[in-house]
């Protein structure tokens, strides 16, 4: 999930907006990301990381949220430990959530371990889901 507030992100971002506003969107650049805590930096191109890294970009989930269609059920499953789990419910499972068969389940795990500890979550509402 792109939060650009992170040290050096929103520096290169705008940056990446800059080259994309001037038609130099397919330039390559090294920049810095960050996932679970760690630093590291990407290679990638303006268009791209702009893309990834802007708040209103097309990874970001507050921002795309509130687009889901409410044709669409949405399973949102996060654990208690992912630096993620404050916002999850109230900017994201809240305002995409219209369709009736949509849930949000959090689990006692951190971001890697709430995928294995999700299997029996992801796999009771896919059952429960309409079968057209």
């Amino acid at each position: 999930m792109a939060i650009p507030a992170r040290a050096g992100v929103s520096r290169r971002s705008r940056q990446g907006q800059q080259l994309v506003a001037s038609g130099q969107g397919a330039q390559r650049l090294s920049a810095p990301d960050n996932n679970q805590g760690r630093n590291f930096e990407v290679s990638t191109t303006a268009e791209v990381y702009f893309s990834w890294m802007s708040p209103r970009g097309l990874a970001s989930m507050p921002a795309r949220a509130p687009r889901l269609s409410s044709d669409i059920p949405l399973l949102l499953v996060i654990g208690d430990k992912d630096p993620s789990f404050a916002m999850a419910e109230p900017m994201i499972y809240r305002p995409a959530a219209k369709h009736p068969y949509s849930k949000y389940q959090s689990l006692q795990a951190d971001h890697v371990g709430a995928v294995s500890a999700s299997i029996g979550v992801v796999t009771t509402w896919l059952q429960g889901l309409p079968a057209n």
